[in-house]
């Protein structure tokens, strides 16, 4: 049997008939578009349900197709006939479970019923016939809501260059739920101070504060989560509470709640990440700069189904009907009392150590800690202050002045390089830097001569800036430059200042000009 058309070509295939068009014509035009048999069929059972382009005008779509195509319409067989509403509703007032709705009442009463699949699908057939869901049209207000979320991808880019292996950045994803403008950043975790600090810096981006953050159920935003009583993270509502926002996090497994930053995720993740992933950055100040860029120009480009782009969008809806930010930016210190080693100037905190000056060796300090620094306190008063360490490699953060004398002359052989011995020659005068730079340039591996490097520059220390200054240009004169010749000059030169008579200047008259003529 030939196929059925929908109700609509039926009746345009009708009409067109009426209109004198063939059949040929009919089947082929755009508005029909069937076989050649499939027309043929259809205007026999029109002919003889007596059914014309005017008369079908006055059916409904299932009237017409009933009375075209009966035996889509027989009736059901009877095992099949259920009330599916008031299966539903015993559901909801029992409590009880489908299956056992099933087994205990609906077979009791049809014993040849339907099968529990088959039941289970009529009433799911029912719900979304009577309920459907539909995507209910969210009408947003302009600087109301900043939604945030982690992307799910992390990506390994950020070079660890002593361990030889790649560090993964987890990027934090902010967005405004009107203009849909995007902030992005990447820290080496997903604790609570990179949570902390990413909304902060989320907000100064975006230059004004919105009325409500919508977050994720993540632990460092929700401490527990609850339909309708969720326990905030205490940390994110003091945050919350210095900027005056309120918190309305997205319920659990509910995604559509925050659909703004979910969009927002997935654009990220799909226009920037393939070009980050071609670069190699070295620290996640570097990564971020490069990830800003790009979010920008992300922000930049016009919308596909409304006009503007992020940006303007921003500048001319959102941002007006924002407040601004507060004076200070919300910083939440992490205190606790810590201990100086007895033999050291560090005090230990989150894997790290950070230095003190060497006096406090074995005293207690307060320490403070934020997401970007390390406060260390003794009476009362700062005795330090680091920037925080989250690179892997790197267990000791040292101030060079907390060092004792020993380890600070340790810590300039240490990290002497190339440049820095230039630069310290240049301070002696120019023959010594030009004896240094003829050293340096004699070998491909530099370090192989720092330490005579070292020696001649410390012979100034011994003897005097000028002694060496000397001694260098009478090496660059007669072509030699090492360690051992420029240390002969200056003690030749010394030896022969301390040979030379004191009388010996030709101003001076001596005891025998007052005994001539005598």
């Amino acid at each position: 049997m030939a196929r059925s058309l929908h109700v609509m070509r039926i009746r345009e295939a009708l009409r067109l008939r009426e209109a004198g068009h063939s059949n040929v014509q009919i089947a082929s035009s755009r508005t029909v578009g069937c076989a050649r048999s499939t027309l043929v069929e259809l205007f026999h059972r029109c002919d003889n349900a007596g059914i014309t382009y005017g008369n079908s005008q006055d059916m409904s779509d299932g009237e017409l197709e009933s009375l075209l195509y009966p035996r889509k319409h027989l009736a059901r067989h009877p095992k099949q006939e259920i009330n599916e509403g008031h299966w539903l509703r015993w559901e909801a007032e029992s409590g009880k479970t489908r299956m056992a709705l099933w087994q205990d009442e609906y077979l009791v009463a049809n014993p040849e019923g339907l099968s529990y699949k088959r039941f289970c699908t009529r009433l799911k057939q029912y719900q979304e016939k009577t309920n459907p869901k539909l995507d209910y049209p969210k009408q947003r207000k302009a600087g109301e809501v900043m939604e945030s979320d982690w992307c799910g991808e992390k990506l390994a880019i950020v070079y660890d260059h002593d361990r030889g292996s790649f560090q993964e950045a987890h990027i934090l994803v902010t967005t405004l739920g009107f203009s849909q403008k995007i902030f992005a950043r990447a820290y080496p975790n997903e604790k609570q101070a990179a949570w902390i600090d990413g909304h902060t810096k989320a907000l100064e981006y975006y230059g004004a504060l919105p009325r409500i953050v919508k977050p994720d159920n993540t632990k460092t935003a929700i401490k527990k989560s609850n339909r309708y009583e969720p326990e905030k993270n205490p940390v994110f509502s003091r945050w919350a509470e210095h900027y005056n926002l309120a918190i309305i996090p997205a319920r659990a497994y509910k995604p559509k709640d925050k659909d703004r930053v979910e969009d927002a995720v997935g654009w990220v993740e799909q226009s920037v990440f393939p070009t980050l992933k071609e670069q190699v950055f070295f620290n996640f100040d570097e990564l971020n700069i490069v990830l800003l860029e790009k979010v920008e120009k992300l922000n930049e480009e016009p919308y596909q189904q409304r006009p503007g782009s992020r940006s303007q969008i921003y500048q001319h809806v959102d941002r007006p009907a924002m407040r601004p930010l507060p004076a200070h930016a919300f910083q939440n210190p992490e205190i606790r009392w810590a201990k100086v080693s007895k033999n050291g100037y560090h005090v230990q905190f989150d894997g790290r150590y950070y230095s003190v000056p060497f006096q406090l060796a074995g005293k207690e300090v307060l320490l403070s800690a934020t997401s970007t620094t390390v406060e260390l306190v003794y009476d009362n008063k700062r005795v330090a202050l680091h920037r925080r360490c989250y690179a892997i490699n790197q267990r000791f953060v040292t101030d060079p002045s907390h060092m004792p004398p020993r380890h600070l002359a340790q810590y300039d052989t240490d990290t002497m390089t190339g440049p820095k011995y230039l630069d310290w020659a240049a301070r002696v005068g120019p023959s010594t830097k030009k004896v240094i730079a003829t050293l340096l340039a004699r070998y491909e591996i530099q370090e192989q001569v720092y330490d005579s490097c070292m020696g001649i520059l410390r012979l100034a220390d011994r003897h005097s800036q000028i002694q060496l200054e000397a001694a260098c240009r009478r090496a660059c004169q007669q072509g030699i430059g090492g360690y051992r010749q420029i240390k002969a000059f200056i003690e030749e030169d010394t030896r022969t200042k301390e040979e030379r008579p004191a009388n010996c200047h030709a101003s001076l008259r001596g005891g025998q000009y007052y005994t001539q003529g005598r």
